[in-house]
């Protein structure tokens, strides 16, 4: 009797877990990877998360009309790969972007930057504005110079300036930063007349970086502005307003005056950044407009592995304003190419004069 039971109960636990299986099978079927299954997958995902067809006026219907009928069986890799990031193109966002795992071929809209002025020359200001060996800096340095004949080191340096004025170079946001090294700087800072910094070229990196630096240049709270995100595919599907805060993250700081130094190049995390300052009193932004890169991004992967990366949000300031577009400087300035040739940044010397 005993052993009938037992038999009974294994049958039993044998036939659910069978059940079970086969359900998941027939839930989960394997994903198409055939080249137009592939663009209306790529299609949908974006017509469902992205965030700013109305501000670049795209009507993305209209694309989809465009680009389908490009698209059979007999598409290839490569041409399929195109086809998707020429798409991907109109938008004309800098964190649209569609990359191929096998190949590590990217596409991506870099008119954010291209066209414009550079408006940074990292070797006038290592070797007409700053004291080497005052220097201090976060991160791991690879050698003395702050930039070399292969380009710039990825970390935070700082130092002092003429006068009673202090200098920070933020190249990337891509790096781990420790709250002592922050604690370090505001020290540093502490009796200066103010704090020149200088966000030029930075790409971006990560938000919670470019959040943590700025909460160490702020001695109250203030109120940066609001975001919110895309949340289905209708044109109005967008979740509440969630308020943005700069906290002070340390007791030390105080409102010492502030020149952001900002051109094109200035994307992503780094409009992030001078956004949550430039609510802050005692800051003025000076050179050429941020190149934008407001909203929050998703990650993701394709059917086929393709990856691709895609905003899925909107970031306003305290006045209301989109800041997908770019942060407009409080004061305009390019570098002159005569001055350059004399070993001068108007910018800099812009921002001293503002200080």
């Amino acid at each position: 009797m005993i052993k009938q039971i037992f038999s009974y109960k294994l049958l039993l636990i044998v036939a659910v877990f069978f059940w079970s299986g086969c359900e998941k099978i027939f839930l989960k079927p394997t994903p198409k990877t055939d080249p137009v299954s592939i663009f209306d997958e790529y299609w949908t995902i974006i017509n469902d998360k992205y965030s700013f067809f109305e501000l670049k006026g795209v009507n993305w219907d209209e694309v989809y009309d465009i680009y389908r009928p490009l698209v059979n069986d007999d598409t290839s890799d490569e041409e399929l790969f195109t086809i998707l990031g020429n798409m991907g193109m109109i938008l004309k966002d800098g964190h649209v972007s569609i990359t191929n795992s096998i190949t590590q071929r990217s596409l991506r809209y870099d008119g954010y930057v291209a066209p414009f002025p550079e408006n940074f020359n990292p070797f006038i200001i290592q070797n007409n504005y700053l004291n080497l060996w005052d220097a201090r800096w976060i991160g791991t340095p690879q050698d003395f110079f702050w930039w070399n004949i292969e380009g710039e080191t990825p970390f935070i340096r700082y130092s002092n300036l003429l006068g009673n004025l202090g200098y920070v170079r933020i190249s990337t946001f891509d790096i781990a930063i420790e709250d002592d090294d922050l604690e370090s700087m505001v020290q540093f800072f502490s009796q200066k007349d103010g704090i020149i910094i200088d966000v030029r070229s930075n790409r971006g990196g990560s938000p919670k970086t470019a959040a943590k630096i700025a909460s160490y240049l702020t001695s109250s709270e203030v109120y940066t502005g609001y975001e919110r995100f895309k949340i289905g595919p209708g044109a109005d599907d967008f979740s509440e307003n969630i308020d943005l805060i700069l906290k002070p993250a340390d007791q030390r700081s105080n409102n010492i005056p502030l020149a952001i130094l900002t051109n094109r190049g200035s994307y992503s995390a780094t409009s992030l950044f001078v956004h949550h300052l430039m609510a802050r009193d005692n800051v003025k932004i000076i050179g050429d407009q941020t190149g934008g890169g407001g909203g929050s991004v998703m990650d993701g992967v394709l059917a086929n592995g393709w990856v691709y990366s895609l905003s899925v949000s909107q970031l306003y300031d305290s006045e209301g304003r989109n800041i997908e577009n770019g942060i407009m400087p409080d004061i305009s300035v390019n570098l002159d190419p005569t001055q350059v040739s004399q070993g001068i940044d108007t910018i800099i010397e812009r921002a001293i004069d503002e200080l």
